[in-house]
């Protein structure tokens, strides 16, 4: 077993998309920082319980 900590690094990241994506929205009009993000329906189905499945069929479309 190997153990990784990554502390608040993830945290992190997400907020520095929260401060960067409006940025380049306003400078430049476009929404590239979006990309890679989840589908509404994939949220909506992990928010509700429902993750396993969203998982799922997000690794199958990818």
């Amino acid at each position: 077993m190997v153990r990784i900590t990554v502390g608040s690094s993830i945290a992190e990241a997400a907020y520095g998309l929260l401060r960067d994506a409006p940025r380049e929205l306003l400078a430049e009009g476009t929404c590239g920082r979006l990309a890679g993000g989840y589908e509404y329906g994939q949220l909506n189905a992990l928010m509700s319980g429902c993750g396993q499945q969203a998982s799922r069929s997000s690794s199958t479309t990818s």
